[in-house]
């Protein structure tokens, strides 16, 4: 009886031990991809603020690889090349002598979080609300489109003069960007009625915006706007068209 209930102890002793080591095991595992999957992430975002206007274009394919889609304005003054990456989109706009005039940074996933410092203050995507960009000053202009059918996309305007390096830094929710829409709570019936009382379809009196949109509405993209952009109408949105890179698997 004695060795049978010693036997059972040691066969008891024996699996919580390999219970204990393959646990271990798993832990060192998921430790180890969720530091590889850091030190990815932060090469990643150290290329992203690497990126600047007045390059030219090449400077930009040297960081990010080979745009995947190129398009022309329909005046065909400007080019907006399309970076696609797993985690990000960087749209830019050039001339046609390809200098850099304007670029925009989109975060694709929730866990995708660059902090971006162009001189304008420092971003975090899907981290950082309106509410938390508009304590560094209020916002020149605000734009919505929420068009028939697909994603919306709302931003703002900011302007630093000399601090920012005379750009402009846009802010918002790109539409082929991650949207949480658990995380971020809109009332797009209060944003349509603010939109109507507006002279231009597309832009919105900033001060009717409330505190609860505002503290929801997380940024997940970035643009930065080169004084010679400035004060003209942009050819492109703010970001990649969501119908064109959604044509990808």
């Amino acid at each position: 009886m004695n060795n049978k209930l010693s036997l059972i102890i040691i066969i008891f002793i024996a699996f919580i031990t390999l219970l204990f080591i393959l646990n271990t095991i798993n832990k060192n595992k998921e430790s180890t991809l969720l530091s590889n999957k850091t030190s990815v992430n932060q090469e990643k975002y150290d290329k992203l603020n690497k990126l600047a206007t007045q390059v030219q274009i090449d400077y930009f394919t040297k960081l990010l690889n080979d745009p995947v889609f190129i398009n022309k304005s329909e005046d065909k003054v400007y080019i907006e090349y399309i970076y696609v990456n797993e985690d990000y989109y960087v749209q830019v706009i050039t001339d046609n002598n390809k200098k850099v005039l304007a670029f925009t940074v989109v975060s694709r996933k929730k866990d995708f979080n660059p902090i971006l410092d162009y001189s304008g203050g420092e971003y975090t995507l899907l981290k950082n609300s309106l509410a938390d960009v508009r304590k560094n000053g209020n916002p020149e202009n605000c734009y919505l489109n929420i068009p028939a059918s697909g994603p919306f996309s709302y931003y703002e305007d900011y302007y630093y003069g000399r601090p920012g390096l005379y750009q402009t830094y846009r802010v918002g929710n790109a539409q082929a960007g991650y949207f949480d829409q658990e995380k971020t709570k809109i009332d797009f019936s209060r944003l349509i009625e603010i939109r109507n009382k507006s002279s231009n379809s597309e832009d919105l009196d900033c001060s009717l915006l409330d505190s609860s949109f505002l503290n929801n509405m997380y940024i997940n993209a970035v643009m930065v706007i080169d004084e010679a952009l400035q004060d003209k109408k942009l050819p492109f949105d703010f970001g990649p068209l969501s119908d064109q890179v959604s044509r990808l698997k």
